[in-house]
């Protein structure tokens, strides 16, 4: 059975912060339930969701790229024959994206269209990313901890329970104006003032 997707963009709520959208025809933010009638279906092979530029991207499971526009997905870029999930996909320095693999591969997309392969982080299981205002690339692991590289991807740190992460098992990264949240199996952990 497709995934559902939501295509109407729902009104403002006041003190919305958070929100859902199940597979039926109701959206659920801060416990108040509301009605969605328009719901369409999307490609069932669609595995992450990006929103780059006020642009919404997907991926699927082969390393794949998909636009909606028009109220349609259309492939935009393809890493190869059941290259790996892509966990990673925003704006990277002036005009080029950065889009990064499950499998530890980093591309820049460039704005010529190009698709360049930056590095390989080899025995890498990469689960989340984020980008910092400096365009030095935070990359959450599977066992590794967390990874920093400058923007030309070269290695500057690495985080791990050593220097005091609850656990080296990643499972998303959120930043704020000064502090990197991190996600461990074992619980939540923030990097204070570390941008």
């Amino acid at each position: 059975m497709p995934h559902s997707f939501l295509t109407a963009i729902l009104p403002c709520i006041p003190g919305a912060k958070a929100s859902s959208f199940p597979a039926k025809t109701s959206v659920v933010v801060n416990d108040l339930v509301i009605s969605v009638s328009n719901i369409e279906n999307a490609p069932d092979y669609l595995w992450k969701l990006f929103l780059v530029n006020d642009k919404l991207f997907a991926g699927n499971y082969s390393g794949d790229i998909f636009t909606y526009e028009n109220q349609a997905f259309t492939q935009v870029l393809t890493l190869g024959l059941n290259s790996t999930n892509i966990v990673f996909f925003d704006s990277f320095r002036e005009n080029d994206k950065l889009l990064i693999t499950e499998n530890g591969k980093l591309y820049t997309l460039q704005d010529s269209g190009r698709l360049v392969n930056e590095k390989i982080l080899k025995n890498i299981n990469v689960k989340s990313a984020v980008i910092l205002d400096s365009n030095q690339i935070v990359i959450g692991t599977e066992r590794n901890g967390i990874i920093i590289l400058n923007d030309q991807f070269e290695f500057l740190d690495n985080i791990t329970n050593e220097k005091g992460l609850s656990s080296n098992s990643i499972k998303s990264l959120f930043i704020d104006s000064k502090n990197i949240w991190v996600t461990t199996d074992l619980g939540t952990d923030v990097i204070i003032e570390s941008i």
